[in-house]
């Protein structure tokens, strides 16, 4: 039957940070806590690395939100490597998910 895959775990959603969170962050953490709400587990990706202005992120932390730094690595693969399947994304730049940092330059160079 279509939608009954995975039902054995909860569905994972990520947030970015910039642009997205850090435009509107109680418009999106407020959304946030709807998916939590709904039994989600909601994380923060962001292709930051985990050296530049971690301190923005705190906030989120401080909500209990565990943050994600891929260090300009494509997302989705990161992610997989911390063994964590995401299965909706919300990202102002979806190339992120797919493609890092060498392979987003190189398109450009």
């Amino acid at each position: 039957m279509y939608g009954t895959e995975n039902l054995s775990r909860p569905k994972t959603i990520a947030f970015d940070f910039d642009q997205t969170i850090s435009d509107h962050p109680h418009l999106f953490t407020s959304v946030m806590e709807v998916f939590e709400h709904f039994n989600w587990h909601v994380i923060v990706v962001t292709y930051r690395k985990s050296h530049v202005a971690p301190e923005d992120l705190d906030f989120l932390k401080e909500k209990g939100y565990k943050v994600y730094f891929t260090g300009h690595k494509g997302k989705a693969e990161f992610m997989r490597e911390e063994g964590i399947e995401v299965d909706i994304w919300v990202d102002d730049e979806p190339e992120t998910i797919v493609r890092s940092w060498d392979a987003i330059r190189g398109k450009f160079v």
